[in-house]
């Protein structure tokens, strides 16, 4: 499985439904299913005190067979990149694509329901993880 986390938005506007639908949105964006990825969601509320709501898109590493029975290839395309830079193995990740296109999808949903915010920026938190970070909203 590879995970994906997502930082989504904290504004007090949105319930956890729109939560749901935007972490769909996403994930019909990215097209994992329409490429025979099977995906899970887990959306996580922040503790108390905190605003970190986000969400793990676990996506299996083999691409399901098209008749439905089982597990197929292994999806390749999902792995890093590993090239060599100064004698030393670097991983290129996907991240910058992925949180670019969130990026849009957040703020699309924000235009549609009428909200001001919109994400400007997106930050990789930590070498795990994905993590989009709405700055200067």
């Amino acid at each position: 499985m590879k995970d994906i986390v997502i930082a989504l938005p904290d504004e007090k506007e949105l319930n956890l439904e729109h939560r749901i639908e935007l972490t769909h949105q996403i994930v019909d964006a990215m097209e994992w299913v329409q490429n025979g990825l099977g995906v899970q969601i887990d959306i996580h509320k922040p503790q108390i005190g905190d605003k970190n709501w986000h969400v793990h898109i676990l996506l299996t590493m083999r691409r399901f067979r098209e008749d439905g029975t089982g597990l197929g290839d292994i999806a390749v395309d999902l792995n890093p990149k590993i090239i060599t830079v100064n004698g030393k193995k670097v991983v290129i990740k996907d991240p910058e694509m992925i949180h670019e296109r969130v990026k849009e999808i957040i703020n699309a949903y924000f235009a549609k329901l009428g909200l001001p915010y919109r994400v400007k920026d997106t930050v990789k938190c930590r070498e795990s993880i994905l993590g989009l970070v709405e700055l200067g909203i």
